[in-house]
């Protein structure tokens, strides 16, 4: 009752005349301050009742409890009750019905009979509590199986999915060590070699040298020349690097093939601003292409021109005079086109090696690009690019450094060859390599 009369009160205040004299004022507050007085009796009255009512409450609980306890304690599966019991010998199910003066009832469904075996194994302890079963989304499910069956070995500096044969590992090893000479050669082909030191780049979280690019694309080039026809040229970054100051001469006699009307394509790996990225010269299409995987790296505009002056310096070789007798300044004039699907990086130091994973996947960019985007692991690609380096059969110094580090292990050299002969045998997986033991 006291909130009503305090909020008829605080009501009356606000329609009090101005004429009112301090008196008045005096009496309002004292009536104010007794109507609250009044609200904090009740208040600590109605505290009071819920307490008591609580209490109450909980003894009622734990006497229902106390009784409950009592009426259970002497049953057992099949024995009679004065209440009624009732048991299911087909199903295995034990109802009790139990009826009070008060009547209300109680009901009790029990687990199946157990089996001897089952009860003998209990008494001897072998019985565990099952721990709760999980409930995974079937994507947590899925992903949780894959890194269950997905197993990591360790390869020298790599740590990798894919298994390595003896002979790997111990080139691997071998390559990486860095207590070894820096300037010993790992790499040489007709014109160019590759030390310790250059090859090093290829080691987990670093940036690929423009000599592992040039070692590559020295590779893809002989390849070519073995074909009947070559629709394909590779140049080496040191041409978009130098441009102009590069010789002519060189690049005609090494990279480029006497028939001009063969060539499709022309792949130039361009490093800018510590960046490498990919142009493609389609000569049937008539564009100039552009494969960035850090496209935001670079200024388009920076960008465009780099490969506009790459484009003069290819027209200057000559080389596009023959190709259908057509003008100079042909690759110049191509359509400039930037290859919104490219595959994207996921660091910064992997441009290198997405440049030469494309150019040796060359006959089938697209397919390549689009495997590339769905899975691209940066040490499996480190190590297979170290792998086909070291064991192309373009490489003059193979079998001498295959020889050199299996004496240094002390293995038995005829049997570690022929592992490496049986192992070398590629599965083909699309653009994929993997070599199994």
């Amino acid at each position: 009752m006291a909130l009503p009369k305090l909020l008829c009160f605080c009501c009356s205040l606000d329609k009090r005349t101005p004429e009112s004299n301090g008196s008045n004022e005096i009496n309002q507050m004292s009536k104010l301050y007794s109507l609250m007085e009044e609200l904090k009796v009740n208040q600590l009255a109605l505290k009071n009742d819920m307490e008591q009512n609580i209490s109450e409450l909980r003894r009622s609980l734990d006497s229902l409890t106390d009784w409950l306890m009592e009426k259970f304690a002497t049953i057992r599966p099949g024995d009679p009750c004065e209440s009624g019991m009732k048991h299911n010998k087909d199903k295995g199910v034990e109802v009790i019905n139990i009826s009070t003066d008060s009547s209300c009832s109680l009901s009790r469904t029990t687990a199946p009979k157990m089996t001897d075996k089952a009860a003998s194994a209990r008494k001897k302890g072998k019985v565990g509590v099952k721990p709760p079963v999980k409930v995974r989304s079937p994507i947590l499910t899925r992903r949780y199986n894959e890194m269950r069956n997905k197993r990591i070995y360790s390869i020298g500096p790599f740590t990798t999915s894919s298994r390595a044969c003896p002979m790997d590992l111990i080139l691997i090893t071998h390559v990486f060590d860095q207590s070894k000479d820096e300037c010993e050669e790992l790499v040489r082909s007709p014109w160019f070699n590759l030390n310790r030191a250059q090859f090093k780049g290829l080691a987990p979280d670093l940036m690929l040298s423009s000599q592992v690019i040039t070692m590559c694309v020295d590779f893809l080039t002989l390849e070519e020349f073995r074909k009947e026809k070559r629709v394909r040229w590779f140049l080496p970054p040191a041409f978009s690097m130098s441009v102009r100051g590069y010789s002519e001469e060189n690049i005609r006699r090494v990279y480029c093939s006497e028939d001009f009307n063969d060539c499709e394509k022309i792949f130039v790996p361009i490093l800018l601003d510590n960046h490498f990225f990919l142009s493609v010269f389609d000569l049937k299409k008539e564009v100039k292409q552009i494969w960035d995987s850090y496209p935001n790296f670079l200024d388009p505009g920076r960008r465009e021109e780099k490969l506009s002056q790459v484009a003069k310096a290819l027209d200057s070789l000559v080389m596009v005079k023959i190709i259908k007798k057509l003008e100079v300044n042909l690759l110049e004039s191509f359509t400039t086109e930037i290859v919104v699907n490219a595959p994207r990086q996921k660091n910064g130091v992997d441009c290198g090696l997405f440049v030469t994973k494309l150019m040796r996947n060359s006959g089938c960019l697209d397919d390549c690009a689009r495997k590339m985007k769905k899975k691209f692991e940066s040490q499996d690609e480190r190590l297979d690019l170290a792998l086909y380096l070291l064991n192309n059969k373009e490489n003059e110094i193979k079998d001498v450094l295959h020889r050199k580090v299996v004496m240094e292990s002390g293995e038995d050299i005829d049997e570690v060859e022929g592992t490496a002969e049986r192992s070398e045998t590629p599965k083909k997986d699309g653009n994929f390599t993997t070599y199994k033991l």
